[in-house]
């Protein structure tokens, strides 16, 4: 396959040329957003693909200097090669014989070039096909001497003759040929086939005489036409062509202006914007107008844009009410609809950018919508992203450290003992918020509560560690440990007070859910005054990335929360000079992976579990279904269930180890396996004298974004390969785990952002996972044990290759999200580099009102 790129200015703004193996195609795009037209111009044997490209569509010249081809031979060859293959007695050929179809015809945009000669009444007005004659200046001559004689070669012969001119009524080139037949479809408003002629001509005959007003005039006529079928957009596109090409072209001499029919045309199409309340979509087209075509705009446009000015002015002074009233969440919504309408009215600026200010609101475009609030859930993204807005952890995470994370204490500081053993916190005696001051007593209370093993608040991890708690001098805690722990701190990510309810619109942080829909929850800052930083978080959910992009362009939201590697790649491109807005990736991956949601016994069998990991052609899905062939580094498949990390010196990849390479795509030996593992599970309930087990389809279950769903389809088609059935099962927008139980196998996007302590939580049944192995509880107990950070490296090596050993997860691959905002947003990065999550230092975030509609 070949492909050649024309561009022309003009009427036909892209031309562009496929040879396929037996069709020429072409297709081009008027300069009409929503219309394209695509042609075959002809057909050719293999021989044509060698023919120069000009040769077919140039000049007669051109045409004329190459070879003729014959379609008969090869239609011979083909029948000499198969007729054997399907010969039949003469008597039963003749009974079967049928008529020949009759063949269509051929349009004369796929002829070869030929001139039209048409002789006097003397030779009874014959037309005479001949090959193209080329006439000094390229055109054949207006007055001809009659006495003369022209030379030609007749297509029906290939023989020379010659004739005088007096006994010829017209001569018609090739080209006039074509435009009159364009004409003769314009005419009988076939469109769409009048365009293929319209464009040879363009294309390859673009002396020919007439052309530029026949083409203004199939222009208009089709305008027209797409007006009688209410196709108002593509008929204006089609008008401002037209004036582009001839502002002052009239069809007659008493005819509309091409202006004042676009003025028409757009009154029209604004006035079923003002109906519709559509006001945004009503100014985007009277501003273009007007910066077009300036004072050559039709009247209409001044007309609406006085009626937007004075609905602007309205919404105007009812946020000046508003404001007046401190309702200021009111306030924001009319003045963002006054922006909207006409930000040219007087004053709307400046108030809008007083409200920005003391009412900062900012708006966040999600596709995966909070339905809880826990920063410490692993697979939920949501969960996680809004969790620290309503519940303050006693410690918060920051970022990697050469020796696990770094973590600060959020009421305070805190310092660990050389012997890693005690763990002192020191808190603050004065906060902003007199509501918000802890005590130590409150702090210590907490902590010997998460210790007791018959308190519901139990956790074995810190049980496993905490040995007393004392309080000194009211704000301080000192914290043994049981044995030296090298990262205590890391176990204290929890909430400041039990969180009974994860749904609940009210916690202990700085924000509260003031509103929810299905379309967008507020988070209002905790007693906020005018002037804050701060005053509102609005969450915006959309079905899919681009709708939040797109969004992000028109200023609707401030930030979009999370772009796939493929996506945040593609719209990078796609931005241009757009410096409005940036793109930034997160600071630590994701890990994609299935994990074992029931207690299937065919799933409790590691071989079973493994033979799914060979079945699953991970790469293939990774690469082309999720990354677009992209190669986006951090992007990569892994073989446990922790991070690889970004780069060679990722500090939070100290638990993977590199020397265990990611299982390959063998389905073969899937099977094989699946068949071993499935005589194991029915010896082992035969041992047991329980009924056999029956191998029926699983259901894999996976939340509702495009990535998960993409993925999962690809899974169940390659497991299907090895006959393993999968349902598919997709959760509500927002939750991760099946809420009604019924998934065997959960697609989990996994956050590990400390393994130390979050391999308990994925591996150790506390959680997420269903794998009872005595093997891992055995590498998780080591883990627990470990009192340096050699021995912490050493054993959570171990650990990845038990894991991996066991198929405790199937692992899939890891991800590098990113998310992208309005730079009227300021400091969403901090001075330490990119976030962990977004909300990370939201505290540091201001808004300027900058990047409002203009």
């Amino acid at each position: 396959m070949a492909v050649f790129g024309i561009r022309y200015s003009g009427f036909f703004r892209h031309l562009s040329f496929v040879i396929y193996d037996k069709v020429i195609l072409c297709s081009s795009t008027f300069n009409r957003d929503d219309t394209k037209r695509t042609v075959i111009l002809m057909k050719v044997s293999k021989a044509h693909t060698k023919i120069p490209i000009n040769a077919r569509i140039g000049s007669p010249k051109s045409v004329r200097g190459c070879a003729a081809v014959s379609f008969a031979p090869f239609a011979m060859l083909l029948i000499a090669c198969f007729f054997p293959m399907f010969a039949v007695g003469q008597d039963e050929a003749e009974a079967e014989a049928e008529d020949p179809p009759e063949l269509p015809e051929v349009r004369l945009l796929e002829q070869d070039p030929f001139d039209l000669i048409t002789l006097d009444e003397t030779n009874k007005k014959a037309q005479l096909r001949v090959y193209p004659i080329s006439f000094p200046g390229g055109r054949p001559p207006a007055n001809p001497n009659p006495a003369d004689k022209i030379k030609f070669r007749l297509i029906k012969d290939d023989k020379e003759y010659e004739v005088f001119w007096r006994n010829i009524l017209r001569y018609e080139p090739f080209d006039v040929l074509l435009l009159q037949e364009a004409e003769r479809l314009r005419n009988a408003k076939n469109f769409d086939e009048a365009f293929e002629y319209y464009l040879l001509c363009q294309s390859s005959y673009p002396s020919v005489p007439g052309l530029a007003r026949s083409i203004n005039q199939y222009l208009y006529l089709d305008a027209a036409n797409l007006t009688q079928n209410k196709d108002y957009p593509a008929a204006l596109a089609v008008l401002e062509e037209l004036y582009d090409r001839d502002k002052d072209f009239r069809f007659t001499p008493n005819a509309r202006s091409v202006m004042s029919v676009m003025g028409t045309l757009l009154n029209v199409i604004i006035t079923r914007y003002e109906n519709d309340d559509d006001y945004g979509s009503m100014r985007q087209i009277i501003t273009r107008v007007v910066t077009k075509y300036g004072a050559d705009r039709p009247p209409t446009i001044d007309e609406k844009a006085r009626k937007l000015a004075a609905l602007a002015a309205e919404k105007r002074e009812e946020a000046r009410e508003l404001v007046n009233n401190r309702r200021y969440h009111d306030a924001i919504s009319a003045s963002k609809e006054m922006m909207d309408i006409w930000p040219h009215v007087q004053g709307a600026k400046e108030l809008n950018a007083w409200i920005v200010e003391q009412f900062p609101q900012v708006n966040i475009g999600v596709t995966q919508p909070a339905i809880s609030h826990n920063a410490q859930r692993l697979e939920n993204w949501g969960a996680r992203r809004t969790g620290m807005l309503l519940h303050r952890t006693l410690v918060e995470f920051k970022g990697a450290g050469n020796e696990g994370g770094q973590y600060t204490l959020s009421l305070g500081a805190m310092q660990r003992s050389n012997d890693y053993r005690k763990l002192t916190l020191n808190l603050k005696q004065f906060t902003d918020d007199e509501d918000s001051l802890v005590t130590g007593y409150q702090v210590a209370q907490r902590l010997l509560d998460l210790a007791n093993p018959k308190s519901p608040n139990y956790s074995a991890a810190w049980g496993g560690v905490m040995s007393a708690a004392k309080v000194k001098d009211v704000m301080q805690v000192e914290l043994e440990l049981r044995q030296p722990h090298v990262l205590p701190e890391a176990l204290l990510r929890i909430p400041l007070v039990p969180v009974n309810d994860d749904t609940a619109a009210l916690g202990n942080g700085l924000f509260e859910v003031s509103k929810r829909d299905s379309a967008r929850i507020h988070y209002k800052v905790k007693g906020f005054e005018p002037g804050q930083r701060l005053a509102e978080i609005v969450e915006h959910t959309f079905e899919d990335t681009q709708l939040a992009m797109s969004a992000l362009r028109r200023g609707d939201v401030d930030v979009v929360d999370r772009l796939f590697p493929a996506d945040a790649a593609r719209l990078s491109a796609g931005l241009g000079g757009d410096d409005e807005i940036a793109i930034e990736q997160y600071a630590l991956p994701t890990i994609h992976m299935l994990l074992i949601s029931s207690d299937n016994p065919f799933l409790a069998n590691r071989d079973f579990r493994r033979a799914f990991i060979f079945a699953i052609h991970r790469e293939l899905i990774l690469k082309q279904e999720l990354l677009g062939n992209r190669d986006i580094p951090g992007c990569q498949l892994i073989s446990g269930p922790f991070a690889a990390g970004v780069g060679d010196r990722d500090p939070l990849a100290y638990a993977y180890d590199i020397t265990i390479e990611p299982r390959g795509y063998f389905p073969r030996l899937g099977k094989l396996l699946m068949v071993v593992a499935q005589r194991e599970v029915e010896e082992m309930a035969k041992k047991k004298s329980e009924p056999k087990p029956e191998l029926t389809k699983f259901v894999l279950g996976h939340p509702a974004y495009e990535s998960a769903r993409l993925a999962c389809q690809a899974i169940a088609a390659h497991l299907n390969i090895i006959d393993v059935e999968i349902e598919l099962k997709q959760f509500p927008p927002g939750v991760t785990r099946d809420p009604d139980n019924e998934a065997d196998l959960t697609y989990a996007e996994v956050a590990i952002w400390e393994p130390l302590v979050d391999a308990r939580r994925l591996l150790g049944q506390e959680e997420l996972q269903g794998i009872d192995s005595p093997y891992m509880k055995h590498a998780l107990r080591n883990l627990d044990a470990a009192q340096t950070w050699g021995d912490v490296r050493d054993r959570l090596l171990d650990l990845h290759r038990t894991a991996h050993n066991e198929a405790a997860v199937i692992p899939l691959w890891q991800m590098v999200d990113s998310f992208a905002y309005r730079k009227q947003l300021r400091n969403i990065v901090g001075t330490d580099g990119p976030p962990v999550w977004l909300y990370q230092n939201i505290d540091q975030w201001r808004l300027s009102a900058s990047g409002n509609a203009e």
